[in-house]
């Protein structure tokens, strides 16, 4: 399995993640990103310092193990900082595709609510908005499927996952929040944009799977 490089610089180097594998996990020693197959114990963060040689490589946001698609690390305690401040901030765009098989109670809008851990290590969310996750949402039938377009402006643990749940569509593969069985989790991070340093920056990670990328095809027209 090949690393797939977004976009490389002096201040930072995006990535795109495949599906299954954690953001942090404990090393395994002399296991390449190859060797791994998409399925070593090896954490994601580590499998792209060593195939960089970069052991100064900062992750500015994380990803869901079952999740794919674009990352960010700094390459310097100074770009760290600065990319890290834009996302507390709340000053990076974000957009994640996503397939349903089913319908969402509306198609468009805003789901937003405080999340609370429940049973088995999952989330759920509530009606009240103390400190609120917060995702701007689209949809459009899909082939069969329906897809989403996706815009937290939070980052919540598991926010895409348990939004989609409340929609009454959990993502499918997702079957840890009520998700149809199959071959994977189909949510992917697709797109960021933010300013750094007084450059705009927007980076896309097109999708491997054919029909995630039918999704991102959809959203795009």
């Amino acid at each position: 399995m090949a690393l797939h490089v977004v976009f490389d610089c002096d201040s930072f180097i995006a990535v795109s993640k495949p599906h299954d594998i954690a953001f942090h996990c404990e090393p395994v020693s002399n296991t390449t990103l190859e060797e791994s197959g998409g399925r070593s114990s090896q954490g994601f963060v580590s499998l792209v310092r060593q195939h960089y040689s970069y052991d100064t490589l900062y992750p500015v946001h994380r990803l869901d193990r079952v999740t794919s698609g674009l990352m960010v690390f700094a390459k310097s305690v100074e770009a760290n900082s600065q990319l890290s401040k834009l996302f507390e901030q709340r000053k990076v765009q974000k957009q994640y595709i996503a397939l349903s098989e089913r319908k969402p109670k509306k198609k468009q809008g805003l789901i937003s609510g405080d999340m609370v851990k429940a049973r088995g290590g999952n989330y759920k969310l509530k009606q009240t908005h103390e400190n609120p996750a917060v995702t701007r949402f689209q949809s459009k039938k899909v082939d069969s499927l329906w897809g989403f377009l996706l815009k937290p402006e939070t980052g919540k643990t598991h926010q895409l996952r348990v939004a989609c749940k409340a929609l009454g569509s959990p993502i499918l593969g997702d079957e840890r929040y009520g998700g149809a069985e199959s071959d994977r989790c189909y949510l992917h991070s697709y797109r960021i944009s933010f300013e750094l340093y007084e450059t705009r920056y927007d980076l896309c990670a097109e999708p491997i799977d054919e029909r995630l990328k039918a999704c991102a095809e959809a959203f795009e027209a």
